[in-house]
């Protein structure tokens, strides 16, 4: 993210990300609540409200997974 980032100072770049079957680490692991959450707060991260990213297009099954706060469930 952070090398995105410094391309997109130095040449004013914006990026096109494609992630192939993002919702693999879900469907393997559906138990794993932590590494879930862990994972998709590494997606927002990175995808989320970049100035350097144009477009992020994401395949998989799933829908995007929403992770509810506890005092909102």
């Amino acid at each position: 993210m952070l090398c995105m980032a410094d391309v997109h100072l130095s040449t004013g770049a914006l990026f096109v990300v494609v992630v192939d079957e993002w919702d693999a680490p879900i469907r393997e692991r559906p138990s794993d609540d932590a590494g879930q959450r862990a994972y998709l707060d590494f997606l927002r991260d990175w995808l989320k409200d970049q100035p350097f990213i144009a477009l992020a297009y994401m395949t998989g099954i799933l829908p995007i997974k929403k992770v509810r706060h506890p005092l909102c469930a």
